[in-house]
């Protein structure tokens, strides 16, 4: 899969460079230090920082993923902050985060992240090819396949 969007929401311009030299090939970058500067779409995936105005006693990041998850409820978003509180953690989970990286960010994980991100939509998209799909013939062999595919109601997520 080729040309897949991660958006990178930071107050700190070291870890947006730091994110766009790990991304991997098939990814590219967009990014905002600013959270009122959200772009509206374009990107397949959202990285967000926690403390956006350098207190960290706010954490402005909630927000944003919040109102991320609310323009497109199947974006994957990824929390990430120093501060490795639980309760944070929990809070970033109920916004609509599917995962919270601890910073500073291995870089490791990240791209272990993102590789986890773009096999999901692999997979969505494999699903969504085999949508409208019909078995032909009526063979003994291939009875019990068919009977389990027209059990299946499972619709796929719309990107």
């Amino acid at each position: 899969m080729k040309d897949l969007v991660l958006l990178v929401v930071d107050d700190d311009p070291l870890v947006i460079q730091s994110v766009k030299l790990a991304l991997p090939d098939q990814w590219r970058m967009m990014a905002t230090q600013n959270p009122a500067d959200l772009p509206e779409r374009g990107y397949h995936a959202a990285l967000v920082d926690m403390h956006l105005s350098g207190d960290l006693a706010k954490t402005e990041g909630i927000d944003v993923i919040r109102r991320l998850a609310q323009r497109n409820a199947h974006l994957e978003i990824i929390a990430m902050s120093g501060n490795l509180d639980r309760q944070l953690m929990e809070q970033c989970l109920k916004a609509g985060a599917s995962r919270f990286l601890a910073k500073p960010l291995s870089l490791e994980e990240l791209t272990l992240t993102l590789d986890k991100i773009e096999s999901l939509f692999l997979l969505q998209g494999a699903t969504s090819r085999t949508q409208g799909a019909r078995w032909i013939g009526s063979s003994p062999p291939v009875k019990p396949f068919k009977d389990k595919s027209h059990k299946c109601t499972m619709k796929p997520a719309q990107f």
